[in-house]
């Protein structure tokens, strides 16, 4: 199976009797770096993706955009970026950019989620000439589905990547959709044979994960407004699953913006992260019986501000995930949070430390990803901003614990 993931592994090595301290602390270098770009005007940003989609070592950017304006790519030039254009031009307000193999051919395509109009898959040749194969995949080619956000994951085993749509209907008249990998470079609508609902429930998006260790992927949604409940989707093995919110204490009501998958508590179990309005985020700990407990408050992570994303990563390579909370609040004086970086302690408790570097990160944000700009080994993050704020790219300044990618 060629699933392609990059993923920053930190493991501290350690032979001598020493700490794993490192004063944690981050600098905005978007423009030295060459990132220039002024955030969307609109509302609810476009997502990001830090991936390196030419797999040459270095990390690259890949920002969605708001309508009339199209896609941009940022190639990491050992360190640097340097925008570059490919025979694509990928306009309408696009949500999501996902760089994914989805004919196990070894290199990246592209899948690009939009609200104003049908979405698109890209596949590359090997050489970054890209073909537009939406409608030859199977996927609708003149439907808007308002498509918030697509995760790919092998629901089956097969050793193909599949999708699932998070469609965010205001009139709740589309629903999600998932979608089989046939294997032949085609997808089929498996919706309502998987037994996921044919209603729609304002998703925002979704995450295959594996909650209870079977050994297959299930699926966790993200829905707008209290009154659509948070789903979790239970994998049976045969193709079919089966919603296992409300046994498994999953089917929180919430404005829930975006959902992060982590086992923050090292337990082995991975436990759920789901960003709120101010009434609070939730930290859904796995107790490891198909059960959840929200530990947001005990844990010092509830946030309650404006939340949108979300990332856990290890800033200061102890061994342990810090927290990064994107919010559209950008007046710190109005008692919420703008953003928050949480620095995890003892016994997983989190605070934010007044001395990182965030003191300045007071623009209204939406979307985060993370990524290693300079493959020092410690982790950096974008962050999407609404306009007349520019982008910013948090560089971390980095430590003396070793890391191992």
């Amino acid at each position: 199976m060629n699933l392609k993931c990059n993923i920053l592994i930190t493991i501290a090595i350690c032979f001598v009797f020493q700490p794993l301290f490192s004063q944690v602390f981050f600098e905005n270098k978007a423009f030295q770096l060459g990132i220039n770009v002024t955030g969307n005007s609109s509302s609810v940003l476009g997502g990001i993706s830090f991936y390196d989609y030419d797999q040459d070592g270095w990390d690259d950017i890949t920002l969605a955009s708001k309508s009339n304006f199209p896609v941009r790519f940022f190639k990491n030039n050992s360190g640097t970026f340097i925008e570059q254009t490919f025979n694509m031009t990928i306009t309408g307000h696009s949500k999501q950019v996902l760089w994914v193999d989805y004919d196990n051919d070894g290199d990246n395509d592209l899948f690009v989620t939009r609200v104003d109009a049908a979405n698109k898959l890209y596949q590359n040749d090997g050489n970054f000439v890209f073909t537009d194969v939406t409608s030859a995949a199977g996927f609708p080619l003149l439907t808007v589905l308002k498509t918030y956000g697509a995760a790919f994951g092998d629901y089956d085993n097969d050793g193909y990547l599949d999708v699932f749509l998070s469609n965010k209907d205001d009139d709740l008249l589309i629903p999600n959709q998932l979608y089989h990998n046939n294997g032949d470079g085609t997808f089929t609508d498996v919706t309502v044979a998987a037994g996921i609902s044919p209603v729609g429930h304002l998703s925002f998006c979704a995450v295959f994960f594996d909650y209870d260790k079977d050994g297959f992927q299930d699926i966790y949604i993200s829905n707008d407004r209290f009154v659509n409940t948070n789903i979790l989707y239970h994998n049976n093995g045969d193709g079919t699953f089966t919603d296992t919110s409300i046994a498994s204490g999953t089917n929180i009501a919430a404005n829930a913006m975006s959902t992060t998958i982590d086992d923050f508590n090292d337990d082995g179990w991975l436990d759920i992260y789901i960003t709120n309005t101010s009434e609070g985020n939730y930290l859904l700990k796995n107790n490891g019986n198909g059960t959840f407990t929200d530990v947001a408050l005990t844990s010092g992570t509830s946030f309650n501000s404006m939340g949108w994303g979300a990332n856990f990563f290890d800033a200061d390579n102890d061994a342990d995930m810090d927290l990064y909370v994107s919010s559209m609040v950008e007046n710190p004086n109005i008692g919420l949070l703008t953003t928050a970086f949480y620095e995890c302690q003892t016994n997983y408790n989190y605070v934010i430390p007044s001395d990182a570097g965030f003191v300045n990160d007071t623009f209204a944000s939406f979307s985060n990803a993370i990524g290693d700009v300079d493959n020092d080994g410690y982790t950096d993050f974008f962050v999407c901003n609404r306009a007349p704020a520019n982008h910013s790219l948090w560089k971390n300044a980095g430590g003396t614990n070793n890391w191992l990618k």
